[in-house]
């Protein structure tokens, strides 16, 4: 009744309906999708695919934080790590960004993000975008060795912990990939970094951010601590569910 006429996408893994012990085919039987769709987010077009991308096909819960990250880049050169379909980057060219390079290891994801490039007629005059399908922690590597840097860098990796026992290795995951994105921006610079791991609390990656700095011989100005858009409510029932966390700092 809110949204007539609106298309209902469920997409449940065989291991969630085997987990929870719910079964959504009558709904999918019922309420029939596309197998892809394209949105706009802050002025920006992106192509979705029900079919095969993660999650809903889009990570929406990242919407002003794309936004934010893009205010800042106008004329900068920004790493979009962890890329996806191009959220962060194709924003930062939309709000003005010189030079964007969005790096992914999932190859069908970085075919999207140029597609979805060419559907908002990025880049522009001026602009270049590079899609590198590499692994994040190679990538900075290269940069870093080669003296590749940046001026904004932002770090979106997948969930990295799914269980307890799994956290120490995901802390330390998340510590080297940000020590490795610290030493690649340049001084006075931003790191945009986030964690979508519910089991990593926003205490606990704050901390490991700031030992990465430290650790990169480095200092960081936090100016901006933030979550998920707000259509992703918090129930107090549930204060698991503000899994999203993000930094915005300057590099020093």
């Amino acid at each position: 009744h809110l949204y007539p006429g609106a298309t209902i996408a469920f997409r449940v893994s065989a291991k969630t309906i085997e987990q929870e012990g719910v079964d959504f085919k009558a709904l999918t039987d019922k309420y029939p999708f596309p197998d892809k769709t394209t949105i706009s987010e802050n002025g920006v077009k992106f192509a979705v695919n029900f079919q095969t991308g993660h999650k809903t096909g889009y990570f929406l819960d990242q919407k002003d934080n794309h936004k934010l990250l893009a205010e800042m880049s106008e004329g900068k050169k920004v790493f979009d790590l962890f890329s996806y379909t191009g959220g962060f980057g194709l924003t930062a060219l939309k709000y003005g960004a010189k030079e964007v390079v969005s790096v992914d290891l999932d190859e069908k994801a970085l075919k999207v993000a140029v597609e979805n490039g060419k559907i908002n007629g990025l880049p522009g005059e001026g602009q270049t975008y590079d899609v590198v399908h590499k692994d994040a922690f190679d990538f900075l590597r290269e940069a870093k060795e080669n003296d590749n840097l940046a001026d904004i860098v932002s770090v979106d990796p997948a969930k990295l912990v799914t269980t307890r026992d799994g956290l120490s290795v995901a802390i330390r995951k998340y510590g080297d990939i940000n020590k490795f994105a610290i030493k690649t921006i340049r001084p006075g610079g931003i790191l945009a970094t986030f964690s979508c791991s519910g089991l990593v609390s926003e205490e606990k990656f704050i901390s490991v951010v700031c030992n990465s700095a430290l650790d990169a011989g480095r200092t960081l100005q936090i100016f901006k601590i933030t979550g998920a858009s707000p259509d992703h409510p918090v129930s107090s029932r549930f204060l698991q569910g503000r899994y999203l966390k993000g930094i915005f700092a300057r590099v020093w």
